[in-house]
């Protein structure tokens, strides 16, 4: 299971009020069996994740979030005013060590409806229009989370960066 996060970013998730989380992969039962043998700090990530993975019942809370393993998006359509719509992505066949897998894209395609995107795919920061960033460091200016207009500036009122993002180098 190819996951860059932290476990209390995963518990946090869990614990939002009118927020349901859940988590599908085609490889749950491989994933489950080689849990014994993954270091301590990601055993305790995969399994938290592994808690979401069960089948559920159509979501009654305002806001579902599925984490979905094992697809890779292609396009993000949106309205004509630019909102998001809906996703598209294409599934891959995972094979070889769980660890480190051999991915093999197949032919199949998934459209998922939805209004928001939250991207975490590599681990280098990329440019997002209309978003302070730094060339140098590939970085995004902020502090304690909060998006600046340029190092050491003003914060920009409700952006925010998360994660491996927020603990990152930011001098430009």
């Amino acid at each position: 299971m190819q996951f860059q996060g932290t476990i209390k970013e995963v518990r946090e998730f869990t614990k939002l009020s009118g927020l349901e989380l859940s988590v599908e992969s085609d490889n749950i039962d491989e994933i489950r069996s080689i849990l014994t043998t993954i270091p301590r700090p990601k055993k305790r990530l995969t399994d938290l994740l592994l808690k979401h993975s069960s089948p559920r019942a159509p979501s009654t809370e305002d806001i579902s979030v599925c984490i979905k393993f094992g697809w890779s998006p292609l396009e993000i359509k949106t309205d004509d005013s630019g909102h998001v719509t809906s996703v598209v992505l294409r599934k891959n066949l995972i094979s070889g060590d769980m660890m480190s897998p051999d991915i093999t894209p197949t032919e199949e395609i998934l459209e998922v409806p939805c209004s928001c995107i939250i991207t975490s795919i590599g681990y280098k920061v990329i440019k997002l229009p209309g978003v302070p960033f730094c060339e140098t460091t590939h970085s995004i200016p902020e502090h304690l989370s909060r998006v600046l207009e340029r190092p050491g500036g003003p914060r920009i009122p409700g952006l925010y960066t998360s994660g491996g993002r927020a603990a990152a180098q930011t001098e430009c």
